[in-house]
């Protein structure tokens, strides 16, 4: 059985403290420290599929995938604490910068990965329009690196659309055929 070797990116407590002492701000008393802007901790994990869910994301792409998108994330100001993908799909967790938007984000990542691999690799390649994003809490943050982490062994278990429907029946969205 072929699978993908685990890619998973994170940063470590102090360069995360580093992180939040840098967004946060002026006026503001944080353990003891006087910060410069406002306090912005917004950790987000998010799921984009490959278009039609094509499974596209072969052995020798996805480990440079990977790694081109935390490029991108670093030049964006966006910080990846974990990152990893299947065939068809890529999760990532991040830190949401407190001067963009989720969406933003995303197309920027999106928009910039697929030009990559159509230019390296000569194919043509397409992201799904859509993508699912979802707060992450301070005390969930383990348990969603280890979930990010460990993507071939949960696909061993369940498909992409299975994975989705559960994500999202767990953050409250109604996913009976028909609704919205």
């Amino acid at each position: 059985m072929h699978g993908f070797p685990t890619q998973t990116f994170m940063f470590g407590l102090e360069k995360l403290l580093f992180f939040h002492l840098r967004s946060c701000g002026d006026g503001v008393w944080w353990r003891g420290i006087k910060m410069n802007q406002a306090c912005v901790h917004i950790p987000v994990h998010v799921v984009f599929t490959t278009k039609n869910r094509e499974a596209l994301l072969t052995d020798d792409l996805l480990p440079d995938l990977l790694n081109y998108i935390k490029r991108v994330a670093f030049k964006l100001g966006i910080q990846i604490l974990a990152i990893n993908g299947y065939k068809d799909h890529i999760h990532i967790l991040l830190m949401l910068p407190q001067t963009k938007s989720i969406s933003e984000c995303m197309h920027r990542i999106k928009g910039a990965s697929s030009h990559w691999i159509n230019k390296k690799y000569g194919i043509t390649f397409r992201w799904q329009g859509r993508y699912g994003a979802f707060a992450v809490s301070q005390s969930g943050l383990n348990s969603v690196i280890s979930y990010i982490e460990n993507q071939k062994e949960i696909h061993t278990k369940r498909n992409i659309e299975q994975e989705l429907k559960a994500m999202l029946r767990k953050h409250g969205f109604d996913t009976k055929p028909g609704n919205s």
